[in-house]
């Protein structure tokens, strides 16, 4: 891996003092032998974790490379299909990778490739009753049971994984070396994943099922003591969208069974400025795309656009089954010149402290992932 570079920046934001430090990473990934070749970087901002038992950043890529039907002329000089996503890699494993601070500098230390539960190595490629996906020469792939779209992560005290997937929307779990051992899905979900080489757990509500195509749970957090999992659907149900809410489960780890579900509420979208810059942005562009659980219990979510991103604090320990979540803004980055855009990534080092990555969706558009130090102050 390429040496990273480093840039200090301090600047007031309209909050409150603000400081932060980027790292540009470079991971080479390889090249796409197509008319115009495409030089990839290996993208890990989807999600993060900060673990403080060994000063270590826990962070995961998505499904891989891919390219939407839509975006191939642009991308590819040419209109390669209609509907879908085309793969370049679709042998591609999602991989976690842990990350060290030594010498002023995020390294990479640990690879933590995802595998079966017979340890075969998975892929990103769409599962049954997702999107259609190809390869390079337009064949079309098998849909894989196994595929996952993991968008975030988190660890518990005893360092199993729990991953989000955007494909299902389900909870991935594996052990300390990245094999899957469950899966939770919604009700209905399971027999299409009959031959799913991990144990299937149907407790998610049925009406998950009824979220907006690739926008499942792209966010996930466990309390301090292991004892609950919370996720949150990306953006509000497909019917449901006028209405900003979006859905926000809680799980008993041990049990397994939905304690309560909440709904936390996206700003307009007009509130999005740098998103809104050159043109006027629709609701539906506004999502949540991470969170993270500080000390005292309280959520860290992120929302946003692309170029806007915004942080709110929830308290979701008082909070009654299905009543809407009150927020509080700690930091929008519209307040900031020249931030990085589409930051998908936040481990929380300390209330103060944070540790933010974008998604670069692996150098599809020449963007470089950036890991940002974030003081608040």
């Amino acid at each position: 891996m390429k040496k990273a570079f480093l840039t200090l920046a301090f600047l007031t934001s309209s909050i409150f003092a603000t400081q932060y430090q980027i790292q540009e990473v470079n991971m080479p990934f390889g090249d796409v032998g197509v008319k115009m070749p495409i030089k990839l970087d290996v993208g890990f901002g989807s999600g993060a974790f900060y673990d403080k038992k060994s000063d270590s950043l826990y962070v995961i890529t998505d499904r891989g490379a891919n390219i939407d039907c839509d975006d191939t002329k642009k991308i590819l000089g040419k209109k390669l299909c209609k509907k879908g996503k085309i793969f370049p890699f679709p042998k591609f494993t999602p991989t976690i990778y842990k990350l060290n601070l030594l010498n002023n500098k995020f390294e990479v230390t640990k690879q933590i490739p995802l595998r079966t539960k017979s340890k075969a190595l998975v892929s990103g490629i769409s599962n049954p009753q997702t999107e259609i996906s190809y390869d390079l020469d337009l064949n079309e792939l098998d849909y894989d049971v196994n595929g996952i779209d993991s968008e975030a992560i988190s660890m518990d005290k005893d360092g199993k994984f729990y991953i989000a997937d955007e494909y299902g929307p389900s909870i991935f779990i594996t052990n300390s070396i990245g094999e899957i051992q469950e899966r939770w899905v919604p009700n209905g979900v399971g027999k299409s994943l009959f031959k799913a080489d991990y144990d299937i757990v149907e407790n998610i509500p049925a009406k998950l099922r009824n979220r907006q195509l690739n926008r499942g749970f792209e966010a996930v957090a466990i309390s301090p003591d292991s004892t609950t999992l919370y996720t949150m659907l990306q953006s509000p149900y497909k019917d449901e969208i006028s209405s900003k809410k979006v859905p926000l489960l809680l799980f008993d780890i041990k049990t397994k069974k939905l304690i309560k579900q909440l709904y936390y509420p996206l700003d307009n979208a007009n509130s999005f400025i740098k998103d809104n810059a050159k043109k006027k942005r629709k609701q539906n562009d506004v999502k949540v795309s991470e969170m993270s659980m500080l000390e005292n219990g309280d959520l860290i979510v992120l929302e946003r656009i692309n170029k806007t991103t915004k942080f709110y604090k929830v308290d979701v320990k008082n909070a009654k089954d299905e009543s809407v979540l009150k927020k509080e803004l700690i930091f929008n980055t519209d307040s900031v010149k020249n931030f990085p855009s589409k930051i998908e990534a936040l481990g929380v080092v300390s209330d103060t402290q944070w540790i933010l990555i974008n998604d670069n969706d692996f150098g599809i558009n020449g963007e470089k992932t950036q890991i940002i130090r974030l003081n608040l102050r």
